[in-house]
């Protein structure tokens, strides 16, 4: 009883309201708090399905545009370049190694590409993908066609001989471009090579124009042996790394939902932290669920593409409602000791008196 007294004592002489409306408020508030969190999960987990090769991103976009240059068809979809990098794992390491230079030396010629239609030119790749002698050709306004081999090479040596054979079977034999006959062609190589290159072919008489290319030949490499250790045995440590980034991303959303919800008054700012950290652990175990099914769909080769992203987001939508029972059944489970600790202190008042 005396509790009571000092609570109406505290607050009798401010301004008062009807307790529906008061409870009306607090729905309100509620349901625009389920709004703006509710829609963190299907919106993290749709953006990163539509922008890479799934919510698991294995294959970068540079990797699956070099697939498609050289394999054409074969290899156009995220689906078929993994399903390529796990035969090559099958077969064997050297199957592995030869893919890696066929790949590396597509990403290189995609580099040179994007970096001349950049500069305004109208370059374009060669039609055929085992095309003799030149990878890109440079139509200039003056109707003269610049033609460039590419080579990712890490030495000079191999570039050197390259060259030379070139030469050769350009004063040996026609190479062609269609109908029309290649009379001179033109070298880009990684920049940490070039100056060699040049210097080198100038002491041994060799007349050849060496273009720089920004992209070594090991990052190139390194795009193809990401790709491969996504979907062979580094395949789970790449999932963490992806679950990571994810948290960080809605750990942020979450944050500024709930920072706008104190700054318009509709949360108590002692709850911004709490609430964070709660939400944030929901949605973050509900798209890590999302991300395990779909290694193992991937890994199987069970299904792929838009039915498998539609089981992600089920899934991942499925384990958030799950979670945030178990949540609040944690805070239920806490408000029941808070009461059960008032009903005690009030069974010892009454038996005192």
């Amino acid at each position: 009883m005396r509790t009571i007294e000092e609570f109406y004592k505290r607050y009798s002489d401010g301004p008062t309201q009807s307790f529906r409306n008061i409870c009306d408020l607090w729905d309100k508030e509620d349901e625009l708090d389920n709004l703006l969190h509710g829609a963190v999960v299907p919106g993290v987990v749709l953006g990163d399905l539509l922008v890479g090769d799934g919510l698991n991103d294995q294959i970068s976009s540079e990797l699956l545009e070099g697939f498609a240059n050289l394999m054409g068809q074969k290899a156009d979809s995220y689906d078929e370049v993994r399903r390529i990098l796990r035969d090559k794992l099958q077969s064997g390491d050297n199957a592995v190694f030869g893919l890696i230079n066929k790949i590396k030396g597509q990403i290189g010629e995609n580099q040179f590409l994007q970096g001349a239609q950049e500069a305004g030119l109208n370059a374009r790749l060669a039609d055929l993908g085992n095309q003799e002698a030149w990878d890109v050709a440079i139509d200039h306004a003056d109707g003269t066609t610049q033609y460039v081999q590419v080579k990712m090479y890490s030495d000079a040596g191999g570039v050197l001989r390259h060259i030379q054979d070139v030469n050769q079977k350009l004063s040996g034999t026609e190479v062609l471009d269609g109908n029309r006959v290649v009379e001179a062609i033109d070298f880009a190589v990684p920049a940490n090579i070039a100056d060699e290159v040049r210097t080198r072919a100038a002491e041994l008489g060799i007349d050849a124009k060496v273009i720089d290319i920004s992209v070594t030949a090991d990052e190139a490499a390194d795009v193809v042996q990401t790709g491969f250790d996504n979907v062979g045995p580094g395949a789970l440590s790449n999932l963490f790394g992806e679950l990571f980034g994810v948290s960080v991303a809605t750990a942020l959303l979450h944050g500024l939902a709930n920072a706008f919800l104190v700054y318009k008054g509709a949360k108590a700012a002692d709850r911004f932290l709490a609430d964070t950290v709660e939400q944030t652990a929901v949605s973050t175990g509900a798209i890590a669920s999302g991300m395990s099914l779909e290694l193992l769909l991937n890994h199987i080769s069970m299904l792929g593409g838009p039915p498998t992203y539609a089981l992600v987001i089920c899934t991942s939508m499925a384990t958030k409602g799950i979670l945030k029972r178990v949540v609040r059944r944690q805070d239920y489970v806490s408000w029941l000791k808070v009461q059960n600790t008032h009903l005690e202190d009030l069974n010892r008042q009454i038996a005192a008196t």
